[in-house]
């Protein structure tokens, strides 16, 4: 591993399209808040479909915005740094123990697995370079065998 900083953020037409649903639906919520404060409430009543459009469209509209503004890997030095929407997970590099790739109906990742037993998963939508594939081919790879991963992130 050489010394530089090497960032990783999400490819372009994956950013745009959490960017694209984020502000929509943030958009749309909104829209049912003002339209809710300018009519002082609903004629007919509490709409409770519309109630709960007010919350979670705006919700919604924010995880979409943080994944599309937050999402990155770093690989620096000897260590390795992924942020999420909400959080980060960090190790050394030298605790990765292997990797191994998991396909589920959210997408496809990466698994890392950490000597302590935890894991790291990475999505496969980020835009790396050769250097990351390097860094990639370069860990053990996990089979079914080494299924003690973590059941949130079993095939």
């Amino acid at each position: 591993m050489d010394s530089e900083r090497h960032v990783y953020r999400l490819k372009w037409w994956v950013r745009a399209g959490y960017f694209l649903l984020g502000i929509l639906l943030g958009g749309s919520g909104l829209t049912l808040v003002a339209i809710a404060i300018l009519n002082r409430g609903w004629a007919s009543g509490v709409d409770l479909r519309s109630f709960a459009a007010m919350i979670l469209c705006p919700l919604l509209g924010y995880v979409f915005l943080s994944l599309a503004l937050r999402s990155k890997v770093t690989l620096e030095d000897d260590r390795l740094t992924v942020r999420y929407a909400f959080g980060e997970d960090s190790a050394r590099i030298d605790k990765i123990v292997g990797c191994r790739v998991v396909r589920s109906r959210s997408g496809t990742y990466w698994a890392l697995r950490l000597r302590n037993g935890s894991s790291i998963t990475i999505m496969r939508s980020y835009a790396v370079d050769d250097y990351f594939r390097n860094f990639i081919a370069g860990l053990r790879p996990l089979g079914k065998k080494d299924d003690e991963l973590s059941p949130l992130i079993s095939s």
